[in-house]
């Protein structure tokens, strides 16, 4: 392909995922769309399809010269000893073989063609790649730049094909630290889910929680639904909010029935807790469907939790407030400006506040007597590599290990050590952009969403705390974009996740050779890709927006206080809530 050419495809695949990007973004706003604005969704299949087709004719015209050029570059540098991973590696007739161990897609070729000089670093990267699957097999914690996802088959869902792989010498981990990572591995890549469909919600799904075989969830069609994850029922659905319920918090059965006794119900009533942009706080009786508590906050509410000692609720606003209720009375402990822009995370842990906000600012709050003192802002953070921290707008929040991981618009997940102020990255996409809307911490394990945008499918990364090693990736190939996710356990003991966004789906892990005899349930096999075990990608450019056309910023997340176009401006939900 001509320079000139490949230059002209690379701006238009370009142009054509930041249209794509809008128009996701234009799908999650919470307001009547315009007609023109329904146009432009209206195009969105075409769009894709045209990209695809474009990744396509990149591949098929420059993989194999890439792939070349690489393996040449091994050969020089003498690194080519190869061991198969046919133990760790379930084989499927979908996926096809690359001698070097790693796999290479359309949008990463069309990257790496760009210029010599990134062919030859692309070359140097295949090398770290090579490190980075003999860390997969447990011999080299190295961590690699890896390549851009293939456009996946919907149909396939099984594990990528055992390959011959090059081994790195002459490095090693603590023996007991290998053998435990190795085994880990081994175990995620064979692992068989029961993937079910919960059908309820007529809208996009905001928030879930779940506790063993309940689920509660909440989303833009003003409903709080109760689910039993078992049989995949819908269990109640509550209705009383007039705006998008936001978030949703299901109170452990331990302290339902120490509130229930406030409240005068039975023992063996579950509480769960909902905030929306209708300014209001719900307690429900999951039970009887009652509201049994309400709370007017006057502004709209982005998210919440749950201080169990203190039992007192904590509400986050478009508006940057943060706010303290007491669960028992309903009354409003505390208010402080927390943020300048929209509160779009709280995790609460070891009784601290962990909050981030749209501006890209992550804080923790502790607790005196019932009054908020912040004890860490990131303002001055550094990144281990030298680079600047890029502020972005903050989508999903965890915490384990004195460390903040944090989702945003950029590709990578942000590793947060406040203590010190370091921030490190955890490739989260192989794609030019990215977004992480979920990320969770259960049992030493790191459950972050992932989305690729080129073909509009979701996905979950899972790592090992606290090594944060890569270990699988969980996608069925039919999931669009995860806006939010739980995990819980089975009766069992199995992992359990529940996936939201426009599908609300239950991810059930199940024994190998698995068969199920329920017809809506299908059986996935977990992934090991080793562009996600590389190194992270500087997302700073790959995700920037300035182009001709503005983005669309979700309105269930801005502030009203500084919008940054005309169209914010005007008819914005954040100027008046509805009265109750």
């Amino acid at each position: 392909m001509a320079a000139s050419s490949h230059g002209e495809i690379f701006i238009e695949i370009r142009k054509l995922r930041k249209k794509l990007r809008q128009i996701e973004n234009l799908e999650r706003v919470d307001r009547d769309i315009t007609e023109e604005e329904e146009t432009k969704i209206s195009r969105k299949q075409n769009i894709r399809e045209t990209l695809l087709s474009l990744l396509q004719e990149v591949n098929t015209e420059e993989d194999d010269e890439i792939l070349n050029q690489s393996q040449d570059t091994l050969s020089a540098n003498g690194e080519e000893s190869f061991v198969s991973l046919q133990d760790d590696v379930e084989p499927s007739e979908d996926s096809t073989a690359v001698t070097d161990g790693t796999e290479y897609g359309a949008g990463d070729a069309m990257e790496q063609k760009r210029s010599e000089s990134n062919l030859k670093r692309r070359s140097e990267e295949t090398i770290q790649s090579v490190r980075a699957v003999d860390t997969a097999a447990g011999s080299v914690p190295d961590k690699t730049t890896c390549t851009t996802d293939s456009v996946p088959s919907k149909k396939s869902k099984t594990a990528a094909q055992s390959s011959q792989v090059p081994i790195a010498t002459g490095l090693g981990q603590n023996h007991a630290e290998e053998q435990t990572l190795h085994k880990l591995r081994k175990n995620w890549r064979r692992t068989s889910f029961a993937v079910r469909f919960l059908e309820g919600h007529n809208d996009l799904i905001y928030s879930v929680d779940a506790d063993k075989d309940l689920l509660l969830s909440g989303g833009r069609d003003t409903m709080v639904k109760l689910w039993n994850t078992e049989s995949c029922r819908e269990v109640r659905s509550y209705g009383g909010h007039t705006g998008t319920v936001t978030a949703v918090v299901l109170l452990s059965e331990e302290e339902s029935k120490k509130l229930g006794e406030t409240y005068q119900l039975s023992d063996t009533d579950r509480l769960g807790i909902s905030g929306s942009l209708d300014c209001a706080i719900r307690l429900w009786s999951l039970d009887t469907g009652v509201t049994v508590r309400s709370m007017y906050t006057y502004n709209p509410v982005t998210c919440l939790g749950y201080m169990y000692e203190a039992r007192l609720i904590v509400s986050a606003s478009g508006g940057g407030k943060l706010e303290l209720w007491n669960v028992e009375t309903g009354d409003q402990v505390q208010s402080v400006m927390a943020h300048e822009d929209a509160v779009t995370c709280i995790k609460i842990a070891n009784q601290r506040i962990y909050t981030a906000s749209a501006d890209g600012v992550v804080k923790i709050y502790g607790m005196r007597d019932t009054t908020l003192h912040l004890i860490f802002e990131s303002e001055n953070v550094r990144s281990t590599t030298g680079a600047e921290v890029t502020w972005r707008h903050i989508r999903s929040l965890a915490t384990a290990n004195q460390k903040i991981y944090y989702g945003d618009d950029g590709v990578n997940i942000k590793v947060l050590t406040w203590r010190n102020g370091m921030v490190s990255k955890l490739r989260n996409h192989t794609g030019e952009f990215g977004t992480t809307d979920a990320i969770i911490v259960s049992d030493d394990m790191l459950y972050c969403s992932g989305y690729d945008l080129d073909n509009g499918l979701g996905y979950i990364n899972v790592r090992h705390l606290p090594q944060e090693q890569y270990l699988t990736t969980i996608n069925d190939n039919d999931t669009s974009r995860i806006t939010c996710l739980a995990c819980t356990k089975t009766r069992k003991g199995a992992i359990r996740f529940i996936t939201g966004g426009m599908e609300l789906k239950v991810w059930e892990k199940v024994p190998p050779g698995y068969e199920t005899s329920s017809e809506d349930a299908e059986i996935i096999l977990s992934q090991y890709n080793p562009k996600y075990a590389g190194t992270p990608t500087n997302s700073d450019m790959d995700s920037d927006l300035s182009d001709s056309d503005s983005e669309v910023i979700d309105p269930r997340l801005r502030s009203h206080r500084r919008p940054s176009s005309d169209s914010e401006k005007a008819g914005g939900w954040l100027s008046w809530c509805s009265v109750i």
